[in-house]
């Protein structure tokens, strides 16, 4: 059986996903994702079972021009058993209804499920830790509490599409918005930063420096920038791990070469 998720079930979700992907932790943070998707997306999760016992899960988002789909999963005794390619179809249906276009990250245990639906290869999103922070003053970033309209169209130029409610959950749950005024924000949450949107590495750099004064060690960054990727080396970083960018359906129009960090795997 497969059904529509609530916030009742986020906890046999949380369950799942560390099942599937050996997830160390923190549960908290998982927690955190699900509780933004069922906030934002209300009908956007799906939780399938096998005699009564909850092993397979996937959420789909949608923005204006386009759905995300992340947070897929199939507990590790249950997989290869169609479970999870059974999710990913009733997910396509839901957004095929609303949209031209579905992007998702694919890691590599999802990438030739996502292949054999036709998505086609976009560009390599690769998660770092930063490791160390360069000895450097940070001048003209500030912490602000709300997001100015300004970062709402700096951030539709670089995703394509309008997310500012995303953001704005995102806020409600203790992230902080850093902004150098009309050049470029950074949002800091449970020790990342993303997305991170600048219109030069000299922005990006300063609004990263002061990110890592406030504990974000991991960025995710978009591999076709490259200023993002030589601007990271003076962290000094390491690579985590590594997701395909994919797409099913038409180009979105977006700019890569300001968008230094993403939001997160799940939500684009």
């Amino acid at each position: 059986m497969i059904r529509y998720a609530t916030p009742d079930d986020i906890e046999d979700m949380v369950s799942i996903f560390i099942d599937a992907y050996n997830f160390p932790g923190p549960r908290e943070s998982v927690k955190s994702s699900f509780e933004i998707s069922l906030e934002v997306q209300p009908d956007g999760c799906l939780l399938a079972f096998l005699k009564d016992e909850p092993v397979g899960m996937g959420c789909i988002f949608f923005y204006n021009k386009q759905a995300w789909i992340g947070l897929m999963g199939v507990k590790k005794a249950y997989q290869r058993r169609g479970i999870g390619t059974e999710v990913f179809r009733r997910l396509l249906e839901i957004g095929r209804r609303k949209v031209d276009t579905i992007r998702l990250d694919a890691s590599s245990q999802g990438y030739g499920l996502y292949k054999k639906f036709k998505f086609v290869d976009e560009y390599r999103t690769v998660r770092y830790e930063l490791m160390e922070r360069p000895i450097k003053r940070v001048e003209g970033v500030v912490e602000v509490n709300k997001i100015p309209n300004w970062v709402k169209e700096i951030d539709k130029k670089a995703f394509g599409d309008d997310r500012i409610r995303v953001l704005e959950a995102y806020m409600r749950r203790g992230a902080r918005l850093l902004c150098a005024e009309n050049e470029g924000f950074g949002l800091v949450y449970r020790g990342k930063i993303g997305p991170l949107v600048a219109d030069s590495p000299r922005v990006a750099e300063k609004i990263l420096l002061k990110a890592f004064q406030l504990g974000a060690r991991e960025i995710i960054i978009p591999e076709v920038n490259k200023d993002a990727l030589e601007l990271i080396k003076i962290f000094k970083p390491s690579q985590v791990t590594s997701c395909m960018r994919m797409r099913l359906g038409s180009k979105i129009e977006e700019k890569v070469d300001i968008y230094y960090g993403i939001l997160a795997y799940a939500k684009g």
